[in-house]
């Protein structure tokens, strides 16, 4: 009796676990709304291709040198498209780095 009593509690808590897991991955795949689409979002590690350079690295500037707080998905957009060693693809200046961080870090 206490056997078939402690399978089920097993089976319920598997079964919780499991879709806590899977609202989870539903939650987390999820596209963010109100994420600007005019700067293409990098999905991938890889090295940017120069098209995505061409068209995001004028954007980009455009973003930073506006002097207003940058939204939430405007400061991902722009983290994701230089993280790691691609931002050394888009050949910003030393000025545009700075000016990079700053509109990263203004609030």
């Amino acid at each position: 009796m206490q056997n078939q009593s402690t399978i089920k509690n097993l089976v319920f808590v598997v079964v919780v676990v499991v879709a806590v897991a899977v609202l989870i991955m539903v939650f987390a795949s999820k596209p963010k709304e109100g994420a600007p689409s005019n700067v293409a979002t990098p999905t991938t590690d890889a090295r940017p291709d120069t098209a995505t350079v061409a068209k995001n690295k004028p954007q980009i500037l455009s973003l930073v040198s506006s002097n207003k707080v940058l939204s939430r998905d405007e400061r991902e957009i722009i983290i994701t498209a230089l993280s790691g060693d691609k931002i050394n693809y888009y050949n910003f200046s030393d000025e545009e780095k700075v000016q990079i961080i700053d509109a990263l870090n203004r609030k």
